[in-house]
């Protein structure tokens, strides 16, 4: 059998993966294994034929062939597949890597897709391997193993009934979900021994775009489209901002959106006035921050200051820009410290300060 066996605990009732990784599941949340599709399926069949009109240069001179397809239930009754392909790279030694999510009724549409190329005498694309589905109440969290050896983790990445989530490195949200108090013992987080917080829990709280309250609902709607969660701060305050960005008389909204572990600032822009964006695309673990009772927690916000706000903070640390602020600029802070620099959109440019 495989080294990396979804094995019943038989004593805390839970799951544990084989002994060699010595990771350990929340205990008590029932476990639905993924379903490995085989080429002789139907299934199989049908989504090769979509991926190869909606993935672009999927069936190309040299087409991409599945290393898996494997099916998971998601709430609702919706069905979803993980698709994994390869195909080689431009050079003999290159292997281009495509990764995707596929509602089982909807194969046009292809949700968190990552393409990238294992460069030759680089590093492999990190490997992923679907174990299955674990609920919480009524929460469905597709786990997997990432990468290989002492390197192993687990991925978690939420299924919804239209979308996925992003995926992320642990299983502080499944257990958190459960009501239960985070990481069990035993429990590998997805950064490595030895970094920075290494010894804490690990608390990532997202929101689905459709739980955010007072925004329009076309932008919740965009916000799904890309499969953005919206990280969540103390107190379950949201990442949402609504003000004058680009124009004073111009209503725009700041949203940050996490995909796959790296957060941006999505912008939604009220009228002709704007500047490039998303902006400040960053990984989510590089805005930790130490949290209560040993924690380390998701610190990054989304801010706004006033033309008047502004001043004061410039005067404050004696510092003049040159800037006649005519509207408000954009903040990019950690919870509860102190504003260090900001973004002000000027002539279709961004400006920064700090």
């Amino acid at each position: 059998s495989s080294d990396w066996g979804l094995l019943s605990d038989g004593t805390a009732g839970g799951a544990r993966l084989s002994r060699p990784t010595g990771i350990l599941l929340p205990a008590g949340l029932p476990v639905t294994p993924a379903e490995s599709i085989p080429e002789d399926h139907p299934l199989h069949g049908t989504l090769v034929a979509a991926l190869s009109t909606v993935v672009e240069g999927w069936d190309g001179a040299t087409p991409f062939r599945t290393s898996g397809i494997h099916r998971m239930p998601g709430p609702e009754g919706s069905d979803w597949v993980y698709v994994r392909a390869s195909r080689p790279g431009s050079r003999t030694c290159d292997v281009e890597v495509f990764e995707g999510w596929v509602r089982t009724d909807r194969p046009d549409r292809v949700h968190q897709q990552v393409r990238g190329t294992t460069q030759c005498g680089g590093p492999d694309w990190p490997a992923s391997r679907p174990l299955g589905v674990l609920r919480a109440g009524e929460r469905h969290f597709a786990v997997s193993l990432e990468g290989g050896g002492a390197d192993t983790r687990i991925g978690i990445t939420e299924l919804f009934a239209a979308s996925v989530g992003s995926r992320r490195g642990g299983a502080t949200e499944v257990a958190s979900a459960d009501g239960s108090d985070g990481l069990l013992p035993g429990v590998r987080e997805g950064e490595p021994s030895g970094k920075a917080w290494a010894g804490r829990r690990i608390l990532m709280s997202y929101a689905q775009p459709s739980a955010l309250d007072d925004v329009p609902e076309e932008i919740r709607e965009a916000l799904e489209e890309d499969g953005c969660l919206v990280p969540t701060l103390q107190w379950g305050r949201q990442n949402v901002v609504r003000g004058h960005f680009a124009a004073p008389d111009q209503e725009d909204w700041a949203i940050l959106c996490s995909r796959d572990g790296v957060s941006e600032i999505r912008i939604f822009w009220g009228g002709e006035a704007r500047c490039p964006q998303p902006v400040g695309p960053s990984p989510d673990r590089q805005w930790l921050q130490a949290g209560p009772d040993s924690t380390a927690v998701l610190s990054r916000t989304v801010g706004r200051y006033t033309p008047r706000e502004v001043e004061a903070w410039l005067a404050y640390y004696e510092l003049d820009p040159g800037i006649d602020f005519v509207h408000d600029v954009l903040l990019d802070t950690r919870e509860g410290k102190p504003v260090t620099g900001f973004r002000y959109c000027s002539g279709g440019v961004w400006i920064t300060e700090g």
